[in-house]
């Protein structure tokens, strides 16, 4: 009943019916808490880490992707740097060469302001390099570490796989014993009835027995019947013998 009010007011909620914003946190913190315990006790721990296992995994790919962006980053700025080297020593070249056939000073002035960028885009480089190297290692650091972490959370897993089935199997024991002894309960309770159908026979008997008279009555009875009998077995002996 209570589930229903909730999803009732989470209904109303997410409609962007006029309630308080307080009152709407505490709507969405109720539920989250609700949902939150329902969940955890639907699931076993085992079976949450393992599922938390498989969502890290299924991030690796990206991450390689990342790094290997970085990485080739740094390869990128090596190529470029390359090049500006290059660019920088031929204009050096062609500014020794113009001065020793006493080119004119603009000329030189061009090749020297020319020099100068090239120069300063090589040590822009040179520092774009490392920095790129420096972010590549600490990238493939960082993979290498959470490869290495989730590696070892999986062997975990695994041996929590064989610590959950052992409590399982002490659940099942432990369920198994209480049973045991629910059934030896019920056997004393039979145990107990049979007793009480023992004592209901020896009651019976003894009311047939006194419904019969006293024991002293009993016994003259007794004592008559076999004296008849007796005397039936006098007469018949004497009868043989006419």
């Amino acid at each position: 009943m209570v589930i229903y009010i909730l999803i009732g007011i989470a209904v109303l909620v997410g409609l962007g019916m006029v309630v308080s914003r307080e009152f709407r946190s505490k709507v969405l913190q109720l539920l989250r808490i609700t949902s939150n315990n329902a969940l955890d006790k639907a699931t076993t721990a085992h079976a949450r880490n393992k599922d938390r296992l498989k969502q890290l995994q299924s991030q690796l790919p990206a991450k390689r992707e990342r790094v290997a962006h970085v990485m080739s980053l740094a390869s990128k700025k090596q190529r470029e740097l390359n090049t500006a080297t290059q660019q920088r020593d031929k204009l050096k070249s062609e500014y020794l060469t113009a001065k020793s056939m006493t080119a004119s000073e603009e000329t030189l002035s061009a090749i020297a302001q020319q020099y100068s960028a090239a120069k300063e885009r090589v040590t822009s480089l040179e520092q774009q390099l490392q920095e790129s190297k420096n972010q590549s290692v600490e990238a493939q650091k960082s993979l290498d570490d959470v490869i290495t972490e989730l590696q070892s959370m999986a062997h975990m897993v695994e041996d929590q796989a064989g610590k959950a089935e052992l409590a399982e199997a002490y659940r099942d024991s432990a369920k198994t014993r209480q049973e045991i002894n629910d059934m030896k309960s019920g056997i004393g309770d039979m145990s107990d009835d049979f007793k009480a159908t023992d004592q209901a026979l020896d009651e019976a008997r003894n009311l047939d027995e006194l419904s019969q008279g006293s024991k002293t009555d009993r016994e003259r009875e007794n004592i008559a019947r076999k004296s008849k009998s007796d005397q039936a077995r006098a007469d018949l002996e004497a009868d043989l013998d006419k």
